[in-house]
């Protein structure tokens, strides 16, 4: 997903300086016509467009669009930034970043500062994702007209700390769940809930995961929808079925 934002945002950049370069011939051209014809009429359809290339010009100049840009990935910091301390990061209360130009993230520690990569951890991993995917979809939900959809979707958030159980194993060599992981995991589906609860309707994530009812049970916002154990997407029935 951030990949795909970032190369909308270049192709709206080159599309503003196209915008921008055909207005400007387009300036030349009416001051051509401008210094050649001096009728009423064509006069003031004249002074109209050229009233019109100002207010363009203002719209798409570039440092406005880096302006925007800038606010734009401030707001998303500052509500991403609210939303780690919700979950089980390292460094809960140090501000993170996202950098498009690089799609990473960087975290900022008193004068220290780590690319995402430079941190390890599956766990920082997690919450810095989770915390930034919810950020950027409540930037979208705050713009009138955005074109983003509101979804998202999550495909085992659980397995950074159950990465060998499967929801119905009972070998004792698996690693056993610990109360501090159930704790973490329960603490990703309680915000992905909050989230889905404060957007009114407008927000749907989707969670596939082997969590049992223990990890993500009875908390608000969390449902429910179907259940596939024992039900798997290519039917037992075309793996036994007679070859021939």
């Amino acid at each position: 997903m951030l990949e795909q934002d970032s190369d909308a945002a270049r192709d709206e950049v080159n599309r503003f300086d196209r915008l921008e370069r055909f207005l400007g011939r387009l300036e030349q051209a009416l001051h051509i016509y401008d210094r050649a014809d001096q009728s009423s009429d064509l006069r003031q359809e004249l002074a109209s467009l050229q009233a019109d290339i100002a207010t363009l010009q203002k719209t798409i100049s570039e440092a406005d669009i880096q302006r925007k840009l800038f606010n734009a990935l401030n707001q998303v910091a500052h509500h991403a930034n609210r939303l780690v301390p919700q979950l089980d990061a390292e460094w809960p209360e140090a501000p993170i970043r996202l950098l498009i130009e690089d799609l990473t993230v960087k975290v900022t520690r008193g004068t220290r500062e780590d690319y995402l990569w430079e941190i390890g951890s599956g766990a920082n991993w997690l919450a810095y994702h989770v915390a930034l995917m919810l950020a950027l979809q409540h930037y979208f939900l705050a713009e009138p007209h955005h074109p983003v959809p509101g979804q998202l979707i999550f495909d085992q958030p659980s397995q950074v700390y159950f990465p060998k159980r499967a929801a119905g194993d009972e070998g004792p060599d698996l690693i056993a769940w610990r109360d501090q992981d159930v704790v973490a995991v329960r603490k990703v589906f309680a915000l992905l809930g909050a989230e889905v609860t404060a957007a009114k309707g407008r927000l749907q994530i989707i969670v596939l995961d082997h969590a049992d009812e223990d990890v993500w049970g009875k908390l608000p916002g969390v449902k429910l929808i179907e259940e596939w154990r024992g039900q798997a997407l290519v039917p037992q029935t075309w793996i036994t079925a007679p070859s021939g």
